[in-house]
């Protein structure tokens, strides 16, 4: 009690708030020392007060600044990265800022940093060619087209990118907004007729597989109901959630249309007391397509399931592609990619019924006997 009287009156409070583990309290009383700033930041940092620190001290001052640089760095280690910029950014870190802009992708918050911390003209060529490089990785390959052309002055970079990543009608555009007609010919036709040619087999691919499957999907449903009928075998099966795949996947629309999928039976499983290995080999045992397996006719509902739901992508893919090549005057095959998606299309929507037994066939959303809530 002595060695508490003897101590400043704040400083008092702090020790005492502290021993009490009244850490938001003590850190009240502890900001009011300010010789004891070193002990007030390890407070901070030990119990993560660090949004109640930064409201009572001055913005811009040197405590300030510590603690935005301690709360930078731990939102930095939680993979917090755009806070961390902000924060570095207050703290008086630039180059820190920076850094944790450009992994966060906030592209446009780097290079404006990187202008205000004054970096020479290499370092930010430098930054931007690393940072449209990886937009691009990202699938985001407008944004590094915008870098390539506006930051790196670099505009046929900037084709080449928007080519790559499937943008051809802003790749289109931004070839005759500059008058570089050359580039059509060199980056984007190419381009074009190669993505045509993929989703020409792509398509080809699924409505083999989709045949296939649903042939032996058929087959073995008729081998089971024969042997169940027979009492050759009891159907046993913990078929809980066989009614997964039930639900009818449109695939005539811009979207699949299918509520349940696969992740639906990993997220009831992971509810049971089994451990994460064993639930693994348990899906894998129940979606196994080897021929005679237990729940190949599972296995096979599923795969239909994926190659179906991923159909409507492909057919917008489809119709951007042959919208690129009219534009640039390339019919050859045009007929031939169109009537290969809508024999997919065809496909899926005649094969649904025989996958999913007892499901009313999907409506036609459009037409004149169509009404506004069928549309």
């Amino acid at each position: 009690l002595n060695k508490y009287k003897a101590m400043p009156e704040d400083y008092m409070k702090y020790s005492i708030d502290k021993q009490l583990k009244r850490y938001e309290s003590a850190l009240n009383h502890i900001v009011k020392c300010q010789e004891n700033f070193d002990e007030c930041l390890e407070l901070v940092k030990e119990n993560r007060l660090h949004k109640q620190a930064l409201t009572l001290f001055p913005v811009g001052s040197d405590n300030y600044k510590c603690i935005s640089q301690s709360y930078a760095v731990y939102l930095e280690s939680k993979r917090y990265y755009l806070e961390a910029s902000f924060l570095y950014e207050k703290a008086g870190a630039l180059d820190q800022a920076i850094s944790m802009a450009e992994k966060a992708g906030s592209w446009q918050r780097a290079g404006s940093l990187a202008r205000t911390a004054g970096w020479r003209a290499d370092r930010l060529t430098e930054l931007w060619r690393d940072m449209a490089v990886k937009l691009e990785e990202q699938s985001r390959g407008l944004e590094s087209a915008t870098i390539w052309r506006e930051w790196l002055q670099d505009p046929e970079e900037a084709v080449a990118v928007l080519s790559r990543c499937y943008q051809w009608a802003e790749g289109i555009r931004h070839c005759r907004d500059q008058g570089r007609q050359d580039l059509l010919q060199t980056h984007l036709l190419p381009a074009l007729r190669e993505r045509r040619d993929v989703l020409s087999s792509t398509l080809s691919a699924h409505k083999a597989q989709i045949n296939t499957q649903v042939t032996r999907l058929v087959k073995v449903r008729e081998d089971r109901s024969r042997a169940v009928e027979d009492d050759e075998v009891e159907d046993d099966r913990n078929l809980e959630d066989a009614d997964l795949f039930s639900e009818t996947t449109s695939v005539g629309g811009s979207v699949a249309t299918s509520t349940k999928s696969k992740s639906s039976l990993a997220t009831r499983q992971s509810n049971r007391s089994k451990s994460g290995k064993n639930r693994r080999k348990q899906d894998r045992k129940v979606y196994s397509t080897k021929e005679g397996s237990m729940h190949e006719d599972l296995g096979l509902i599923a795969e239909l399931h994926e190659v179906m739901t991923v159909i409507p992508g492909l057919i917008q893919e489809v119709a951007d592609v042959l919208r690129g090549l009219l534009e640039l005057d390339d019919d050859q095959n045009l007929l031939q990619l169109q009537n290969e998606a809508d024999e997919v299309i065809k496909l899926c929507e005649e094969k649904k019924s025989t996958i999913w037994p007892g499901q009313a066939a999907v409506k036609e959303r459009f037409g004149p006997d169509s009404t506004v809530e069928d549309i």
